[in-house]
């Protein structure tokens, strides 16, 4: 059996700020795909050396600081997270991500447009595709658009196994070697 994803990287893009759960999510999508060997960069955990972390703590200053009109000090941190952020997508071979209409999510839609910038598969779930952002369906293949969790980890499983062929256009799949 193929393993083309083994030790292949995705980013989890999804709304933090305006989410009322924006963990949960993505553990369950870590620890689905982690039995195909794939790993998860998650903007909540700690992935690098003397990098920034945000906490729930950092996020509720930072609101304070909106409230107080600190903008110096909220610019000034949100270019640290910013710059994390991105170099996950860019270390990432592909992004899985959720779109729920209702929340807004500006981060999610600039790493979403930096990952369509550098070609990458952007499998996103949304609870109803009848109601996903057109502008993003001009952006992004809406074939990799899922209703479930388990259709994302599914077609995941068919791409590792070479059963549905891994377009190199927008698969950069490492060899093993």
């Amino acid at each position: 059996m193929k393993q083309l994803l083994k030790n292949s990287y995705c980013y989890l893009v999804g709304p933090i700020e305006y989410a009322d759960n924006c963990f949960d999510w993505r553990v369950t999508i870590t620890e689905s795909v982690k039995q195909i060997g794939i790993k998860c960069f998650d903007p909540n955990k700690d992935h690098f050396i003397n990098q920034l972390t945000e906490t729930q703590e950092d996020r509720d200053n930072l609101k304070a600081q909106r409230e107080a009109g600190d903008w110096a000090s909220i610019s000034k941190y949100m270019k640290g997270v910013i710059s994390r952020d991105l170099r996950m997508v860019d270390l990432s071979t592909f992004i899985i991500g959720k779109i729920d209409p209702e929340v807004p999510t500006f981060g999610t839609i600039h790493e979403i447009v930096i990952a369509s910038l550098q070609n990458k598969p952007i499998l996103l779930y949304t609870d109803d595709k009848k109601k996903f952002p057109l502008w993003l369906a001009g952006l992004i293949n809406m074939d990799l658009v899922f209703e479930t969790w388990g259709e994302i980890v599914e077609y995941l499983m068919k791409i590792n196994s070479g059963e549905i062929y891994a377009d190199p256009k927008y698969w950069k799949i490492l060899a093993q070697n």
